[in-house]
């Protein structure tokens, strides 16, 4: 089916082969004035690729060929598991490893640990806790609602 402005001709679907050479002229006049299908100059590896300073070092074939552009990233190793993806190196300092995720080291100070959801820590802090909210099997903390500074504090609240 061919499209056309208004009144510029009429447009002709068909199905299976033209009955009359009338037909087939009226089909060539549509394509003349109908929708016009633009193709660029060839690109490369028919892609949107431009021109550009990127300076490529080498090429990867996982899924397609993908260039890697050289740069001052340092690498240390490379996690092999999902496409040898780069480990940059870096002033973090991993004290331990849960599985192959990395734990770093920190100055939080923990009171204890809670493992009901996987092994979380609890920070040590100088919240006053009043009671214990004891549902679902979980333990939730409810602080005092006993305000140090009370009239500095009224003084932001309208």
């Amino acid at each position: 089916m061919s499209l056309t402005p208004k009144g510029k001709g009429s447009a002709i679907a068909r199905r299976g082969k033209a009955s009359s050479k009338s037909e087939a002229a009226a089909a060539s006049d549509a394509k003349e004035t109908g929708i016009q299908l633009y193709l660029p100059a060839a690109l490369p590896n028919n892609r949107p690729v431009g021109q550009d300073d990127f300076t490529v070092s080498q090429i990867v074939s996982i899924s397609g060929n993908r260039p890697i552009g050289t740069s001052t990233l340092h690498i240390s190793e490379t996690y092999g598991i999902v496409g040898n993806r780069p480990v940059e190196s870096s002033d973090f300092e991993v004290v331990a490893t849960m599985g192959r995720r990395p734990i770093g080291s920190s100055a939080i100070q923990i009171s204890e640990m809670f493992s009901m959801s996987g092994a979380r820590p609890i920070a040590m802090s100088t919240l006053h806790i009043d009671e214990v909210y004891s549902t679902m099997g979980g333990n939730r903390p409810i602080a005092s609602n006993d305000i140090d500074d009370s009239s500095n504090l009224m003084g932001f609240l309208d």
